[in-house]
Parts: structure tokens; sequence; C-alpha cells
């Protein structure tokens, strides 16, 4: 299934809220860093 959506709100995580040192030692080396989150309004989907 592929979901098209347009972004209405984008934001990279901020480590100093996690609760827990996981995903800051498990993005440790990652180039892109810690994931972001997006908020975004479908505008289509497909079905294969």
């Amino acid at each position: 299934m592929v979901i098209e959506c347009k972004i209405m709100y984008a934001a990279p995580f901020d480590p100093q809220y996690f609760k827990s040192d996981a995903p800051k030692k498990m993005y440790a080396n990652f180039p892109a860093g810690i994931h972001s989150m997006y908020i975004g309004e479908v505008i289509n989907a497909w079905k294969k």
C-alpha cells in the first residue's frame, strides 16, 4: 500500500526529552541523527 500525504508539520525529535538512553545510543553513529516526526494529511492511497 502506498499512502500519499501532504506534510502539515515536521520536527526532529529532541534527545533531551527521551525517558530512556536507548534512542541516543541506537542513533549515536547514524549520520542522519534521531528520527523526525511528521504529521500529514492523506491525499491519496493506492493498494496493489
